[in-house]
C-alpha cells in the first residue's frame, strides 16, 4: 500500500517535479502502464503518479491472469515501465508456469512488481524466470511514496530494484550457469492435466489431440525437467510450488 505524502489538501492538485538528483538521467517523460488485479488499485496508483510531470501514465487496466497475460496488448501503448501487483502465493501456486512471453523478441518493457508479505521467499527458479522476462524489481508492500518514485526512475535507468536477499538469489542462479527451462503452452497444459490425475487418453480427449501426440509431449517434458515418470513429474512440480509458500 503506497503511503500518501501530501501534507496539504491543495498539494493533491499540484504537479510535482522529479527531484534534481534524477533530472539529468530522465527524458521529458517516463511512460508508465499500470495493471493490478483490482482496477481500483491501478486507478489509485495512476492518480498518485499523475501528480509528477515527468511521469506519463499511458494505460490503466485490470490484470486478468498471470502477470504476463496482458503484456502483448499493453505493448502497443509503448510504456517504458509496467507496474503490476504480485501475489507470491496465488501467482506461483495457481500458475505453475507463466504464460508465454518472450522478453527478448518483444519490446523491452521493464516491469516493477508490487510484492506481498511473502515476496522475499520466492524460489530462485521463479525469480530467475521473472528476471529473464523483464522484471527489474519486486517492491515491498510497505514501500513509501518517495521510494516508489525512486524505484520507477532507477528501473527506467536500467538498474535493478530487488533487495539484497533477492539479488543474492539471482546471483546464485547465475553462478549455476544453467540454461533456463522453456516449456511450450501445450506442454504446460499437459503438465497441469497430469497433476490433476488425467491419463494420456483423457488428456488427448480434453485437448483434442491424438494419444500418440500426448506421449511425445510427455517424453519432451520429462527430458526438459529431468524426470522419468508421471509420479516424479508431479512431485517435482509440487516441490517447486511448496517452496514458495509461507
Amino acid at each position: 500500500m503506497i503511503k500518501t505524502f501530501h501534507s496539504k489538501k491543495d498539494d493533491l492538485f499540484t504537479k510535482k517535479k522529479i527531484s534534481p538528483k534524477h533530472k539529468q538521467t530522465l527524458p521529458h517523460q517516463i511512460r508508465v502502464a499500470i495493471g493490478c488485479t483490482v482496477l481500483a488499485y491501478s486507478e489509485a496508483i495512476a492518480y498518485f503518479l499523475k501528480s509528477y510531470r515527468n511521469i506519463k501514465v499511458v494505460k490503466i487496466f485490470r490484470r486478468d491472469g498471470d502477470i504476463f497475460s496482458n503484456i502483448k496488448d499493453i505493448l502497443k501503448y509503448k510504456p517504458d515501465i509496467l507496474i503490476t501487483d504480485f501475489d507470491s502465493e496465488v501467482d506461483l501456486r495457481n500458475k505453475l508456469f507463466f504464460s508465454s512471453f518472450n522478453y527478448k523478441k518483444d519490446q523491452k518493457v521493464k516491469m516493477l512488481l508490487l510484492g506481498d508479505k511473502s515476496y522475499n521467499k520466492i524460489h530462485p527458479l521463479y525469480l530467475k524466470e521473472l528476471y529473464l522476462r523483464g522484471v527489474v524489481g519486486i517492491l515491498p508492500p510497505n514501500i513509501d511514496a518517495d521510494s516508489f518514485i525512486e524505484a520507477i526512475i532507477e528501473a527506467f535507468n536500467g538498474n535493478l530494484c530487488f533487495n539484497r536477499d533477492l539479488l543474492l538469489k539471482l546471483r546464485l542462479m547465475d553462478d549455476k550457469k544453467e540454461d533456463f527451462i522453456t516449456l511450450t503452452e501445450r506442454e504446460k497444459e499437459i503438465i497441469s492435466l497430469i497433476c490433476r490425475g488425467l491419463k494420456n487418453k483423457e488428456i488427448s480427449q480434453d485437448l483434442k489431440i491424438s494419444e500418440q501426440t500426448v506421449k511425445i509431449h510427455c517424453s519432451n517434458i520429462y527430458k526438459k525437467l529431468g524426470v522419468s515418470s508421471r509420479l516424479k513429474l508431479i512431485l517435482h512440480s509440487t516441490n517447486l510450488i511448496k517452496q514458495n509458500l509461507p
